[in-house]
């Protein structure tokens, strides 16, 4: 009589009694390790997830990291799914370890530790201000290959987040004088992380004009009336006047910051602000 395990090797083309093997999984073959998927005998797909692994695998960006995909002596699949379902969706082959003849009970203890942040990940790698900066690089990643305007729904990788750190080594810069150093101060005004992210956009585009605006916006010295950063400056101190809960999210700060950046390159005045991303008419987001 033929054993769940057994099954398992001959559908997987696994040869031998070892219980750990690594295996090139085509979408071919991962179809047919996803039928010994049961729902009651795993967490449930979410697709967001599998995307993410997906779009990584596209992008020749997955890492192999000896994770394994784990079936049961009862030949259940108790881990791995989100992995294999993005294989069918990238249509990409990829090698993943095999566990064998585990008991059901190891399904509790499956993915019970605290994942690494991206700001641990940064860590190891050496670098300083890891929250933050992992925060600045998570904003630029929505504005470089998603969209600012939904911005809380965008998630990156962490092999992406350190791609784009290596191409775009120069946010580095950004951190220090915006976290602690000459503008301290925009931090009260803006969330840490947009501060950051548009102090190194704008750096790319016009860093003497970059220092100029960041000056101002910080010390609020010599503004003269429809000045660009006067406006913006204004609105945002008003803005922190308001309760937590009506207070201009990062998308929003983002917006105005993005208008009156504009408005200094163009030498044009700003004698109002305004950005409306709702209702029947909205706004499209601002660009530079």
């Amino acid at each position: 009589m033929t054993s769940p395990t057994q099954e398992i090797r001959r559908a997987l083309g696994i040869r031998g009694k070892s219980i750990c093997t690594q295996i090139k999984f085509s979408p071919e073959l991962a179809k047919k390790a996803l039928d010994f998927h049961t729902d009651e005998k795993n967490r449930r797909h979410y697709e967001r997830l599998s995307d993410r692994y997906a779009g990584a695998m596209e992008r020749g960006e997955w890492q192999y990291n000896g994770e394994s995909i784990k079936f049961t002596k009862e030949g259940k699949l108790i881990d791995g799914q989100h992995r294999l379902r993005a294989i069918l969706k990238s249509n990409a082959t990829i090698p993943l370890m095999v566990v064998l003849d585990l008991q059901p009970e190891a399904f509790h203890t499956i993915d019970t530790g605290r994942a690494r942040s991206a700001s641990d990940i940064l860590a190891i790698r050496g670098e300083r201000n890891c929250v933050l900066l992992a925060a600045s690089l998570r904003l630029l990643g929505c504005y470089r290959f998603h969209s600012l305007e939904r911005e809380q729904w965008y998630r990156i990788d962490h092999t992406r987040l350190l791609t784009l750190l290596d191409e775009e080594p120069n946010i580095r810069k950004s951190v220090n004088p915006c976290h602690n150093g000459r503008f301290e101060y925009t931090q009260k005004l803006l969330r840490p992380r947009v501060a950051i992210f548009c102090h190194y956009l704008f750096s790319t585009i016009d860093p003497d004009l970059t220092e100029h605006f960041y000056n101002k916006l910080a010390d609020g010295l010599q503004l003269k009336r429809h000045e660009p950063v006067a406006t913006l400056r204004s609105k945002l101190v008003d803005d922190l006047a308001l309760p937590l809960d009506m207070r201009l999210n990062p998308s929003g700060q983002i917006a105005y910051t993005f208008i009156a950046f504009k408005a200094t390159l163009d030498k044009e005045p700003l004698p109002k602000i305004k950005y409306q991303p709702f209702g029947k008419h909205p706004d499209k987001f601002p660009t530079l």
